[in-house]
């Protein structure tokens, strides 16, 4: 799962498979024998070939070379179109149709109840798109190729819009299939979709197509207010008293209402409308306001109306009491007609007349049905259409008394005689009775959109370089992710300063006092025999009853070996010291004071701390103590350490064995959180797809946030795409993980890793199955066991999904290898029971993002049950 990136869902593909015996190999060319070999170089074995051989599947075509353990087997795969989040299926039902069709407009009716021949609920179009009309696609079955598309009319706020789709070819044999793609965050689709009479949308009409109007304008007077969506331009011009009240709703959308008294369209005489000596097609849907009263013209095209034998004229009308309907002008008064008007008062109905100057034909279809008009009412002088002359819908200013009182909608104007199932299907597909609307499907590649999250503790640790690379990709701009140093525990430093070295620390060698009674410091005092509490040296350094806290003793270090240390990181000290009891004193309450001066080159004072340990009591062991986690100023250059010892009331105090390391700390560790938010958490497919770049020595960790815990989906991310179901994990809008360092105690490396592109792939469809490809015969009394293992391949990155399992009819099924948004779920399927004589089927899906050539070489291992020893043949899946 989200072009150009991770793992996108569904592409068209045919696979083929080639199944080779390696140990027959001979039989190949030599440079597949070679390469088949290399495999398997590693893999001898003194077993003998078990009676296991390969036979036909019943998908695609199957081709089974003569020593039967050898196959290839091509199949198809479902296809999306890259880039599309959401999409659903329109079915055109063969049973429908009664001939093959070709680029013939269909009529796509989306609403919130009723679309389609099946009434479907596609209120969820419009609940992505809103208003956004033009972001959407329309493919052809292989769905990826687009077709034209006309927006007769948008209406969001009702839920209801009127789309004509240009279908390359609909089959009177097998069904035919769409698929409208639809997305918010898409760029307007003008290349293939657009508004009436604007842009590609003409491109929805053949050039048969003369005059297509929908009749969805609202009626101003002004030339042209009444667009015709062919690429002809013939559009029209309302006349008489029609206003935009005339606009009304009809079965397509919008028509227009004639008002019996002066409305009329009036379409210019134009060269494409001139048939000379031709043939034709004219069709409308109407609505009778009163068939029987009057006479009603719905079209007249004529230059000599009142010229006897002028025979240019072409007429539809109802006349008198409504006991004519239609006639062909012929100047000679007769009246040729179907006979009484057919038609309902208030029903809408399609009309439709086919013409053919040769044979001198005319057919009459109301909703759809011929109503077997005969030939020989046809004068032999009508030899030519609306030559030179308007096209008149609706009434006609020469003749008062006959405009129409009632609705047109859809009018269409053709220039070739169209078939009985042609029309049938115009009526079908206007009364959306046509094409049946499928299940919402969807194909989001949902990009991470907040790197600021903290759901649980620790705050973040480390650093993005780059996070907005993260949210796009993959496209070799990375977000880096760095360790952040954050210390480490006293255990774990990099470098260490002895500030008082020596074999006898007890001793005030090194050791400067300062105060009023620095006199009172007395080195080299020898701790007496049988004294309270072990000491290492004969030497102690003590105060003989100091009289002032501001008698102190410090000793000074050169920081000048660990500068590099201290400022590309931070430092810490650590004092280690033995206390003795005094020698006069039982029980001692010794006290320690140390304090912490840094000076920078300039020996300027630049940090100071007074640390207290309190009254330590009578130490009998080790004791560390003192100043713990301080950090070192980066730009410390010498260090005095002062000490201080002490009995209560400044009584004499003793100190042995008496030292201060400072030690230099790191401790690298990443812990940063991403969240995505509002995402769809509904759907059957949800996976997490990492892309990852560089990676660093140290693992990189991937957690995920599950209630109060965090729990581990990646231990280790790889190059290239990290792939995994989180279907388990996605459960609300919000879906948090976290990137962890594999070493986050003692670390002192900083490691860092490049991120491409990180995503959630969520879907509804699932790849075309093709139920079997192969299948494997057992033709001996022995039982083996079989599996398939991944040899290698190239280009799965374009692969949606890929599965490839085992069945039978009792064992059910068993996945063998799974590909998952371009990488390995599964590399390996576990062992399998062949049964003897038994037959075991290979199935599989198989769905890709995009156009290419994909190779997944597997292992077809057997071997004997309970035992390790295995021949390996090979099977090569070519996805294309």
């Amino acid at each position: 799962m989200r072009e150009g990136r991770h793992s996108f869902r569904s592409v068209p593909a045919s696979v083929q498979l080639v199944a080779v015996l390696l140990i027959l190999c001979g039989s190949l060319r030599s440079a597949e024998a070679a390469a088949y070999y290399s495999l398997n170089m590693n893999s001898q074995t003194t077993v003998s070939s078990p009676e296991v051989i390969l036979q036909n599947g019943t998908a695609g075509t199957s081709t089974i070379y003569t020593n039967s353990t050898s196959a290839m087997v091509s199949v198809d795969a479902l296809n999306w179109l890259a880039g599309w989040d959401n999409r659903v299926k329109i079915t055109v039902n063969s049973s429908d149709i009664d001939e093959e069709l070709l680029d013939f407009p269909v009529l796509v009716y989306l609403s919130n109840s009723s679309s389609g021949e099946n009434d479907a609920d596609v209120s969820f179009i419009f609940d992505e798109l809103g208003n956004n009309r033009k972001k959407i696609a329309v493919t052809t079955s292989d769905a990826t190729t687009q077709c034209y598309v006309e927006i007769e009319r948008w209406d969001d706020s009702s839920e209801k819009a009127w789309l004509w789709v240009k279908i390359p070819n609909i089959s009177n044999t097998t069904d035919t299939t769409l698929y409208l793609y639809y997305n918010k965050d898409k760029a307007d689709n003008t290349a293939y979709i657009d508004d009436t009479a604007s842009g590609n949308s003409t491109k929805v009409w053949d050039s048969n197509f003369k005059t297509v109007l929908h009749l969805n304008q609202s009626p101003s007077g002004l030339s042209d207010d009444i667009k015709d969506s062919t690429p002809y331009a013939n559009h029209g011009t309302s006349e008489g008293s029609m206003n935009s009240t005339d606009l009304v709703d009809t079965v397509i959308g919008k028509g227009l209402e004639f008002d019996e008294i002066d409305d009329l369209i009036r379409v210019p005489n134009s060269t494409s409308l001139s048939f000379n000596k031709s043939s034709g097609t004219c069709e409308l849907w109407i609505n009778w306001a009163n068939a029987t009263d009057g006479d009603h013209q719905i079209v007249m095209a004529s230059s000599n109306r009142f010229t006897p034998g002028a025979n240019d004229g072409f007429e539809w009308a109802s006349q008198g009491d409504g006991d004519h309907f239609f006639y062909p002008w012929g100047g000679d008064g007769n009246n040729y007609n179907l006979g009484p008007n057919p038609f309902t008062n208030g029903v809408w109905h399609h009309l439709a007349v086919t013409y053919l100057y040769t044979t001198r034909e005319v057919e009459i279809y109301i909703d759809a049905v011929n109503m077997s008009f005969t030939t020989e009412n046809v004068p032999t002088y009508w030899t030519q259409l609306a030559n030179a002359s308007d096209w008149l819908w609706g009434g006609n200013p020469d003749r008062p008394t006959r405009y129409f009182d009632g609705i047109f909608d859809e009018i269409r104007i053709h220039s070739e005689t169209k078939s009985d199932a042609w029309i049938k299907a115009s009526y079908e597909s206007g009364r959306d009775d046509l094409a049946d609307f499928g299940s919402e499907e969807r194909n989001m590649e949902d990009s991470v959109d907040n790197n600021t999250s903290d759901v649980g503790s620790p705050n973040d640790i480390g650093t993005h370089s780059n996070f907005t690379a993260q949210q796009y990709g993959p496209d070799s701009i990375c977000d880096t992710l760095t360790e952040e140093d954050t210390l480490g525990s006293w255990g774990n430093y990099s470098s260490e300063l002895l500030v008082n070295p020596g074999a006898e620390f007890g001793n005030t060698t090194g050791w400067t006092a300062t105060g009023p009674n620095t006199a009172d410091f007395a080195a080299g005092y020898d701790c007496p025999s049988g004294s309270a509490g072990p000491h290492i040296g004969s030497y102690a350094f003590y105060w003989n009853s100091p009289s002032s806290s501001s008698d102190w003793a410090y000793q000074e270090a050169d920081l000048s070996p660990w500068l590099s240390e201290i400022q590309s990181g931070d430092a810490q000290i650590l004092a280690k010291g033995w206390l003795v009891c005094s020698e006069y004193h039982d029980p001692p309450w010794d006290i320690v004071r140390m304090r912490v001066v840094f000076y920078d080159n300039s020996s300027l004072e630049i940090s100071s701390d007074t640390y207290d340990t309190g009254e330590l009591g009578n130490l009998t062991a080790w004791t560390e103590f003192g100043i713990e986690n301080y950090t070192m100023p980066t730009n410390a250059v010498k260090m005095r350490m002062w000490f201080q010892t002490y009995e209560s009331g400044w009584d004499a105090g003793n100190a042995d064995d008496f030292t201060v390391k400072v030690r230099v700390f790191r401790n690298y560790e990443l812990d940063l959180e991403v969240q995505w938010t509002e995402v769809d958490f509904s759907e059957e497919n949800e996976e997490l797809c990492i892309y990852g770049g560089a990676m660093d020595a140290e693992n990189l960790r991937v957690d995920v946030r599950n209630g109060s815990t965090w729990e581990t989906l990646f231990n280790d991310l790889s190059s290239g795409w990290n792939n995994i179901s989180v279907s388990s994990y996605l459960t609300s809008s919000n879906f948090t993980i976290r990137f962890k360092g594999g070493n986050e105690t003692g670390d002192t490396a900083q490691d860092s890793w490049n991120i491409d592109a990180a995503l959630l792939h969520i879907w509804t469809t699932d790849a075309m199955t093709h139920d079997y490809v192969l299948r494997i015969n057992n033709t001996d009394t022995d039982s083996w066991q079989i599996r398939l293992k991944e040899a290698s391949d190239s280009a799965i990155e374009r692969l949606q999904n890929c599965t490839i399992c085992f069945h039978n009819s009792s064992d059910g099924t068993s996945n063998q290898i799974v590909i998952e948004s371009g990488g390995y779920a599964q590399d390996v399927g576990p062992w399998y029971d062949l049964g003897s004589f038994q037959t075991i089927y290979i199935a599989m899906t198989v769905g890709a993002k995009s156009t290419g050539t994909s190779y997944v070489r597997t292992y077809l291992e057997i071997r004997v049950p309970g035992t390790t020893v295995s021949l390996q043949y090979v099977i090569l899946f070519r996805i294309t």
